[in-house]
Parts: structure tokens; sequence; C-alpha cells
């Protein structure tokens, strides 16, 4: 098998992989679609509905693997329940 062949293989398989992403719910986040790739890196991009309602972008691999997980709106409950538990 050439090369060209590998290539075309292992991209029908990436692009079968997005497709089963969209719909999916990772850590309370659920793939709304594929908004493209990185420029650079060529890197899956995905819109994503946070478990507050709002949507953002993240890269496939940061959802997938639990780095991200919402649009940020818990990092303000985090601080607050941090200091609760300081003045306890």
């Amino acid at each position: 098998m050439n090369s060209e062949n590998l290539m075309s293989l292992t991209k029908a398989s990436h692009e079968k992989l997005t497709e089963k992403l969209v719909g999916q719910e990772y850590y309370g986040a659920k793939v709304l679609e594929v908004a493209g790739k990185t420029e650079k890196s060529r890197v899956i991009v995905l819109k994503v509905l946070c478990r507050c309602g709002s949507e953002f972008i993240c890269r496939s691999y940061d959802l997938l693997r639990g780095h991200t997980r919402t649009c940020g709106c818990m990092r303000g409950n985090k601080k607050k329940e941090a200091a609760n538990a300081k003045e306890i």
C-alpha cells in the first residue's frame, strides 16, 4: 500500500470519528457541531453547548480528555466555594 492510500484511510477514519462526536456529551458539555480545524496544526475544533446554556469553541482533544469541561462559568463558583471553605 502506498503512502497516499494510507493517508486517505487515516483521513476517512478521522472524519468518521468526528461525526460520532456530534450529539455526544462529555463532562456535561454537549458537542453541537464540528467547527473546523486549526490552520497550523489541523486540530479539530468543536462547537459545544455548556451545562449553563452558553455555546463555546474548544479543541476536540481538550474536551475528550477532560481538560475543558465548561465555557468558564464554573470558575467563579469554585473560587467562592474555596473562600467559604476557608472561613469555616
